[in-house]
């Protein structure tokens, strides 16, 4: 546990910055870290061996992406740099994957819950620390980046956890924290995403209503209204961003460059037969306009663009990319089911479960996210996606066993077995 904890740890204090950067030499560092730990891990691991249905097939989805990607990348003559710079976070995916089910199978829950619920903290309030170190001040009229961090998908789904299996004081004040950093980024994605996740507890919502939660939460929309009608910083940023211009001449910058990347991705997808089967690389330039209100002109991104669904097969193609793209979306719809099913049930004071409903809401998380821009071109990222998913395949494998069940018992969807 001590290893795998050093190992989430390895990309806590990562931070964006150029390959010519004087900086950028900690990140090779990091890197160095996660590998030692990562080897150290898997020496370590002497714990029976069960299967994991699922396992198999998203290992060996990632590899097969990396494999084409750099093979395109090669044929294509890009640089390695660049490309070892972009294969980095899905390695670092995959890995983190591997090692969460071996973890989550294993382990005990109660102490995997608490650590990993202290780590996602950790992400989150390094990166406000990191770029306060790094500039020296925060300002809070304009921190949509600032203090976002790796692990902002997986505080949001810890959010709803929280709502799903019950409220402490102290777990409030953790909500309250989380809601307050997604109000101060005014990053609409994020809050399409939040939006995506509760969308699963629809089936079961009439269980959620109960009477601290409904007042908790007037008093949060009375606290929200008093805001807004005294000006406080942040509302009319929130209302200026979600009010899109509806003339020609101004435009939703961000719309607009995230669309015409998507285009562009698509166009260079289906270009030729070979860009179609082994897409264009992990070094591939990809190409987004600038809308006439923040001066035109066109930018690039290498590798990832803004929509990693997208991305996957414009750098590794049917073959490289499709399989992976097809596996992520079978996990969502898996953690959709499970979600529905979760908020249905009366008692859920289960470890196991909390961990596989963290782990199904930061997959159903990622998924919308990842229709506005690339966790996989994120390392630290990365780690919680991998995480993410680890967690939600471990957990049902270790349930399938406990339970003794198969993978394709009704148990599972129905979670009408307890959970010993």
């Amino acid at each position: 546990m001590a290893v795998y904890a050093l190992m989430i740890a390895a990309w806590m204090i990562d931070f964006r910055v150029s390959a010519d950067s004087a900086v950028s030499g900690l990140q090779v560092i990091f890197l160095i870290i996660f590998l030692v730990m990562a080897f150290a891990f898997v020496v370590l691991d002497r714990d029976p061996r069960f299967h994991a249905p699922g396992m198999l097939w998203t290992v060996a989805a990632a590899t097969l992406f990396m494999i084409a990607g750099f093979l395109s990348g090669m044929l294509r003559n890009q640089s390695y740099d660049a490309m070892i710079r972009n294969v980095i976070p899905t390695f670092v995916y995959v890995t983190t994957f591997y090692a969460t089910v071996r973890v989550v199978m294993s382990q005990d829950l109660r102490r995997l819950r608490k650590l990993l619920a202290i780590m996602c903290l950790g992400y989150v309030v390094s990166g406000v620390l990191v770029y306060w170190a790094i500039e020296g001040r925060l300002d809070l009229s304009n921190v949509r980046f600032q203090i976002l961090s790796g692990a902002t998908i997986a505080a949001l789904s810890y959010v709803e956890c929280l709502v799903l299996f019950g409220l402490t004081m102290t777990e409030w004040g953790a909500l309250v924290s989380g809601l307050a950093a997604v109000f101060l980024s005014v990053t609409r994605t994020f809050l399409v995403t939040a939006l995506f996740q509760f969308v699963s507890l629809v089936p079961g919502a009439f269980r959620l209503f109960s009477r601290r939660v409904i007042v908790l939460s007037g008093a949060a929309l009375i606290l929200v209204a008093a805001a807004a009608t005294v000006g406080a910083f942040g509302v009319a940023r929130w209302t200026d961003r979600l009010a899109t211009p509806g003339s020609e001449r101004s435009t939703d910058a961000t719309l607009f460059t995230r669309q015409s990347e998507t285009r562009y991705m698509l166009d260079a997808f289906t270009a030729n037969a070979q860009s179609v089967l082994i897409g264009n690389g992990l070094a591939a330039e990809t190409t987004y306009y600038l809308p006439n209100e923040i001066g035109g002109g066109a930018a690039h991104s290498v590798g990832f663009g803004h929509n990693q669904h997208v991305s996957i097969l414009f750098i590794a193609g049917l073959l490289g990319g499709g399989m992976l793209l097809f596996v992520h979306l079978v996990q969502m719809v898996q953690s959709f089911r499970f979600m529905a099913a979760l908020s249905r049930l009366a008692d859920r004071h289960s470890d196991l479960l909390f961990l596989c409903a963290w782990g199904a809401l930061m997959i159903i998380g990622a998924m919308a996210t990842n229709s506005f821009s690339s966790i996989l071109g994120n390392r630290s990222a990365s780690v919680w996606y991998g995480l993410g998913t680890g967690l939600f395949i471990g957990g049902r494998a270790r349930y399938f066993r406990e339970c003794a069940i198969g993978a394709e018992g009704l148990a599972w969807q129905r979670l009408a077995m307890p959970v010993r």
